[in-house]
């Protein structure tokens, strides 16, 4: 039985070694593929930034400071970078959302279709319009409103990103 030990010992050794090894890439390939997103969505990859006339435009009938970071062409600004001026000014938190005329107002230059009206199982009846502020088709503001052009909701890019 004494020729046994040294081969047992050896053997120990290397199933522990194989065993810490394996158990070290487990954590690595959990830390790499799991915790860390390996290929972020880059939506700027798909658009471009607003020319300047749509910049000055969306500034002035949003009233926003023209010293605001938003009003400067130079900063390549999105329609992206505006998502949260819209959803500020048609969905306040004092709960005064605008309607389908007073939204067209500020971005109505920029629509893009509106759907017809479609009658819900629960009565109402919604009819949904899009607008394309780049006029890319990338990013779309999305809003439903009611038979009486009064706003149900409104779903923004940031929501989907």
């Amino acid at each position: 039985m004494k020729w046994l030990k040294f081969p047992l010992g050896f053997i120990g050794v290397v199933l522990l070694g194989t065993t810490i090894f394996f158990c070290g890439m487990v954590v690595y390939i959990f830390l790499r593929f799991i915790l860390e997103d390996s290929n972020p969505i880059e939506w700027r990859d798909y658009t471009s930034p607003l020319p300047a006339e749509t910049i000055y435009d969306l500034c002035d009938k949003f009233q926003l400071d023209t010293e605001d970071w938003l009003c400067n062409p130079q900063n390549n600004v999105y329609a992206f970078d505006f998502y949260p001026v819209f959803k500020k000014t048609f969905k306040p938190y004092n709960g005064n959302w605008l309607s389908h005329n007073e939204i067209n107002e500020y971005i109505g230059k920029y629509a893009n279709d509106c759907y017809p009206l479609h009658k819900l199982s629960d009565g109402r009846e919604l009819y949904d319009c899009d607008y394309d502020i780049r006029g890319d088709g990338v990013f779309y503001i999305g809003i439903t409103f009611h038979k009486d052009g009064s706003l149900e909701s409104l779903r923004l890019p940031t929501e989907l990103w």
